[in-house]
């Protein structure tokens, strides 16, 4: 049975936090610096065995904030489920949502990487707090979808003060092959209510995400995109490959983007070598990796698709293909779509 928690030691908390917070914004001010460092340090002493036990509760639920460490997640690398964030982690991140003015509930922030990361529901709760901000009506284009996710046009109008005022932004998000139009307006909701939150408050809120989402994302001319083997279980047959539909035309039927002309020949694809070839790699490892070299993708250009993608954990950890995990190289096997969108554009 859960320990009761006592009133006034919630009441201490909030005390502590709204000190803290009263003096954020103060430019330049030591007193700004130490009151947040006197808060860090109270609030760690302050929450207690049972309130720790909430807040661990709370974690990977949109009741209460998600991570990244979803325990019904399987990890690949570790072969195993994912774990759940110990308490230390969950305590210094619900300390630093609070004083940067979300709430615990609400999946206002999530856990990512053992970091703080305010959502689109925190940044929109940020603004509804702003004194006088009213009116606020903002809109999102269709996703205009590009190598490695999609732009969004971005705009919003509102008062602040009785004052019309408006802002526009494209806003680059990244995604991979089953990323949909919604998850791409998502992002681009969270990343464009930051920066009208930035703008009427004159701050520049940090940001807890590793985003190299402009990198990553180009926009490619007609007939660019030229078509590849793939790395595909023996069964395929060229003729299936030939008969499929491509992404291209796939995305025009879902509105997402115009047709861009004729799809571009497919390649057959490569029988497997047999078992006994004097050629072939005894490891599933080294048939991706032989199959990948003869495609003209390097180990290199591989392993960064596989970790912007977010098929591959901790991708960069990994320096051969005979490191790569056994299970991540079957299950890429068998998708070929996957495949053949990485050699596509690990050589475009």
């Amino acid at each position: 049975m859960s320990t009761a928690i006592q009133k006034e030691d919630i009441l201490n908390l909030d005390s502590i936090a709204q000190k803290a917070l009263s003096t954020l914004g103060v430019s330049g001010s030591f007193e700004e610096t130490f009151a947040v460092a006197d808060a860090m340090m109270q609030l760690r002493t302050a929450i207690t065995p049972a309130m720790m036990e909430r807040f661990l509760s709370l974690q990977n639920s949109r009741l209460g904030f998600m991570t990244d460490k979803n325990p019904k997640v399987w990890n690949k690398k570790e072969n195993a489920y994912n774990k759940p964030y110990g308490p230390d982690v969950v305590r210094d991140c619900v300390i630093e949502a609070t004083l940067r003015g979300v709430r615990t509930i609400g999946n206002q922030f999530n856990i990512i990487a053992a970091n703080c990361y305010i959502t689109k529901e925190g940044f929109e709760a940020k603004l509804k707090k702003i004194p006088h901000f009213e009116e606020f009506k903002p809109s999102f284009s269709v996703p205009k979808i590009a190598a490695g996710g999609a732009i969004v046009e971005c705009e919003a109008t509102w008062t602040l003060n009785g004052k019309p005022d408006s802002m526009k932004a494209t806003i680059a998000c990244k995604g991979d092959d089953y990323a949909g139009s919604d998850s791409y307006i998502g992002k681009a909701q969270r990343k464009f209510y930051k920066r009208v939150f930035e703008r009427l408050t004159g701050t520049s809120d940090p940001d807890g995400e590793a985003d190299v989402e402009l990198a990553a994302i180009s926009d490619r001319a007609p007939g660019q995109i030229s078509a590849a083997p793939r790395f595909a279980p023996a069964t395929t047959t060229a003729a299936a490959v030939q008969t499929a539909p491509t992404d291209e035309e796939a995305e025009a039927k879902a509105g997402l983007a115009p047709a861009r002309g004729a799809a571009p020949k497919a390649v057959p694809v490569q029988p497997e070598l047999a078992p006994d070839a004097d050629a072939a790699p005894e490891t599933i490892q080294g048939q991706l990796g032989q199959f990948m070299g003869d495609a003209g993708v390097t180990f290199d250009k591989f392993r960064r698709w596989a970790g912007e993608t977010e098929r591959l954990e901790n991708a960069d950890s990994y320096s051969s293909w005979e490191d790569l995990p056994a299970a991540f190289c079957e299950a890429l096997k068998k998708d070929t779509r996957s495949i053949n969108k990485c050699v596509i554009r690990c050589t475009s």
